[in-house]
């Protein structure tokens, strides 16, 4: 028999856990967006131990597991389990681009979960990209960047790894009020984001294992590289790339932009060793 906790403890637990996130939130808020190459570490020694955490995590099990998920399970399994648990995540994408004024964003991730629940049969299939609708993922951390709320120091969280203390708030935050956590239980919520995070990260660490590996263990300092590709795409993906300032690192060097053109002393490789000369 299953045990299912009372509703009032429920809704006590995610009011006070909502709470506790919101007053971490103030923390994070600074008067303006940092630099593409400004960094906030004052807890650098804690997360330098935190990345060595991460790193023999990965060493031990993720890189192996990544493989082995990706190598040996189906292609059209493996796509319909990543196309489930993104149609799970769009009533939160609706809730985050409300929350944000996006109503565009808000419209899209509403027909696209709508259109992926009934005719791509409970998600599994991405009818809504087929048909033409855009997705707008985005996440609470985003939301508090709309609303003007600073990215606050650098965090190496251990199985997360790198965030900004905005991003990691906000993760909790979507965990509370993820609308599909209100229909089936909080704690049944929290596992489905849970499981959702393993998952893509899982098919993310085999989908770029050349440059993973080469970020964690080809580099003289592997935190310090970490931390600047981390912290320029998430600014990138906020939509700070407007202007010089701003790229997504993965793109190397920017589009249109080559190493010695104009853009000069502002570029950054992130993928070059800061600590080799």
């Amino acid at each position: 028999m299953k045990y299912e906790l009372p509703r009032s403890f429920s809704r006590l637990l995610r009011s006070g856990t909502c709470a506790g996130l919101l007053l971490a939130i103030s923390a994070c808020a600074t008067p303006q967006q940092p630099a593409r190459d400004e960094i906030n570490d004052p807890f650098e020694s804690f997360n330098r131990s935190m990345h060595g955490f991460n790193k023999a995590i990965d060493r031990a099990f993720i890189s192996d597991a990544a493989r082995i998920y990706v190598t040996y399970t189906p292609e059209p399994i493996v796509l319909g389990i990543a196309n489930f648990f993104d149609a799970a995540g769009e009533p939160l994408n609706a809730v985050n681009n409300a929350l944000q004024g996006d109503i565009d964003g808000f419209t899209y991730s509403t027909l696209r979960f709508l259109t992926n629940a009934t005719l791509g049969i409970v998600g599994l299939f991405d009818t809504a990209t087929e048909l033409g609708i855009p997705q707008d993922d985005t996440d609470f951390g985003e939301t508090m960047f709309v609303w003007g709320i600073g990215e606050g120091p650098f965090l190496e969280v251990p199985f997360f790894g790198p965030q900004t203390t905005r991003r990691f708030v906000g993760r909790g935050v979507d965990i509370v009020i993820d609308p599909l956590g209100l229909v089936i239980g909080f704690f049944d919520g929290a596992t489905i984001q849970a499981t959702l995070f393993l998952l893509d990260a899982l098919k993310l660490r085999e989908d770029r294992r050349s440059t993973i590996d080469d970020l964690l263990y080809n580099s003289v300092d592997s935190y310090a590289r970490a931390r600047i590709v981390y912290l320029q795409n998430r600014r990138f993906l906020l939509g700070t790339q407007d202007g010089p300032n701003y790229f997504d690192p993965y793109v190397n060097p920017p589009a249109g932009i080559a190493p010695d053109d104009d853009f000069g002393d502002t570029y950054i490789d992130p993928y070059e060793d800061p600590y080799v000369q």
